[in-house]
C-alpha cells in the first residue's frame, strides 16, 4: 500500500518488490489512493487497486486519513490477504488502525529511523511497528 506509484524511491521501490514477488508466483495486488501520471510501472502479473478516482477527489476531503481508513477497510472486508505491507508514515499509520487489515501487517521505515520522525510522528511510529510485532528498514541502517 502507497499513496501513489509516481515520484521517488519508495514508489520504484513498490515497481521493483512487486515484480520480484510475481517473480516468485506470489499473487501480489498493489492498493493506492490514486493514479498519478508518469508512474513507475507495475509488471503485468501485478494487480493494482486504487481507493480513490482521481488525485482531485483525494485532495477535495478534508478528512483524508479517516475516509483511507475507510475505504481501505471497506476494501479489505471483501479481499483477503495473507500480508499488507503499506509504505511511508500515512500508509502505516491507517493500516495499524484498519480493523480488517490481514494479522500479518509489517511496518516499513523508509529512511533513517533515528532521523526522520519526531516526537508525535515518532511515538505513532513506534507503536505501528509495536501494533504489527514486524518492521522492514529500507536504509542502511
Amino acid at each position: 500500500m502507497i499513496n501513489h506509484l509516481a515520484y521517488g524511491g519508495a514508489a520504484r521501490g513498490v515497481a521493483l518488490w512487486t515484480k520480484i514477488l510475481a517473480d516468485t508466483d506470489y499473487d501480489t495486488t498493489v492498493l493506492t489512493y490514486y493514479s498519478q501520471p508518469n508512474e513507475y510501472p507495475l509488471d503485468s502479473r501485478v494487480k493494482r487497486i486504487n481507493l480513490f478516482t482521481s488525485h482531485q477527489n483525494y485532495m477535495e476531503l478534508t478528512e483524508k486519513i479517516s475516509v483511507c481508513q475507510k475505504l481501505l477497510n471497506q476494501y479489505l472486508s471483501h479481499n483477503t490477504y495473507d500480508i499488507l505491507i503499506p509504505l511511508l508514515f500515512e500508509c502505516n499509520i491507517i493500516a495499524s488502525t484498519c480493523p480488517n487489515r490481514p494479522n500479518r501487517t509489517t511496518q516499513t521505515i523508509l529512511n533513517s529511523p533515528w532521523h526522520n520522525e519526531q516526537g508525535f510522528k515518532l511515538c505513532m511510529r513506534d507503536w505501528a511497528i509495536q501494533k504489527q510485532g514486524s518492521v522492514i528498514l529500507q536504509n542502511a541502517e
